[in-house]
């Protein structure tokens, strides 16, 4: 299961993404 502790909603130039911390 997935958490939603740390993260935040950017934009991907054509949508909203969720870019969670360990999202490199």
């Amino acid at each position: 299961r997935w958490r939603w502790t740390h993260g935040r909603w950017r934009w991907n130039g054509r949508r909203w993404v969720w870019v969670s911390g360990r999202w490199h």
